[in-house]
């Protein structure tokens, strides 16, 4: 799989299951929606491009850097929904679940794939 193609399917795939996420929460503002698919767009494809290049640098599991990736992406959308959020009441608890179902889904994927 192409370097695009991975930045491409990843961020599609993150976005609707985000946005899935989002419904489950109550958040139905339009500026939140927005403000989920920015704050997406902004951490997918750093955290995919990182683990992409480390994965063919680095000859260890891509689980030692993953998780640190993925625990700053929930920090850094936490923090960018709790200062702008209008609807977002939890915004942790949110940007966890959110990250927590989509990397899950993204194993998954690359297990069956």
């Amino acid at each position: 799989m192409t370097y695009v193609y991975s930045i491409l399917l990843s961020l599609l795939l993150t976005l609707i299951i985000e946005l899935t996420v989002s419904c489950l929460f109550g958040i139905n503002k339009r500026e939140d929606i927005l403000l989920i698919l920015a704050a997406n767009i902004l951490t997918n494809p750093a955290v995919v491009t990182a683990s992409f290049v480390l994965k063919r640098t680095i000859y260890a599991s891509v689980y030692y850097w993953q998780i640190p990736f993925e625990a700053a992406v929930v920090i850094v959308e936490c923090l960018l929904y709790r200062k702008f959020g209008k609807s977002i009441k939890r915004p942790l608890a949110y940007s966890a679940a959110a990250n927590a179902i989509s990397y899950s889904a993204g194993v998954l994927i690359s297990f069956i794939f």
